[in-house]
Order: C-alpha cells, then structure tokens, then sequence
C-alpha cells in the first residue's frame, strides 16, 4: 500500500458553530453544493484552488484566511496536499 493516503477530519460542534482541523493529503477534486452555513478556512499548509459555479475564482494558500463557503454557494475545490482549519457558522438561530 504504498501508494495510499486517508483524509483526516477532527470536528467541534457547538449548537449552530463547529471547528475542523481537515488535511487532505493528496491532490483531490471535489464539489460543494447545498450548504446553508457560512465557513473560514486557514490555509495551515499547501493550498487550494475554488472555482465558484456563478464566476470567479480563488488560489489560497498558506496563512491565507478567506471565506470558503456561503450559503447556496456551489463552487468546485481543488486541494494541493492541503491541511486547513475552518470556522463553520449557521445562519439559523440568527
């Protein structure tokens, strides 16, 4: 298995907060769609890439702090061997 890599996830959840510590250790394509909170992302190491459906596009990458995730934002991720921690906050007991 030399050639196998896991995805690592630590999560905090609070009532309408939670905190991840994510690394991905590989290069990984993925599509967000749907979510109803809004997440920051710390870029620790590496970086990534977001192309946003409506337009527009990001390339954090280490130390950058930014805004991943808006509600009824759909965008796709690139992760370039990428370790982040994220702020996720849902907007429903606003």
């Amino acid at each position: 298995m030399g050639n196998s890599w896991r995805v690592r996830l630590a999560r905090s959840v609070a009532q309408d907060f939670h905190s991840d510590d994510l690394r991905i250790p590989a290069d990984l394509t993925f599509d967000v769609t749907g979510r109803e909170a809004y997440v920051v992302n710390t870029i620790m190491a590496g970086h990534i890439e977001l192309d946003r459906t409506n337009g527009g596009g990001r390339h954090p990458q280490a130390g950058d702090v930014f805004v991943a995730v808006a509600p009824r934002q759909e965008f796709t991720c690139h992760s370039l061997i990428t370790h982040c921690r994220t702020v996720g906050l849902s907007p429903r007991g606003w």
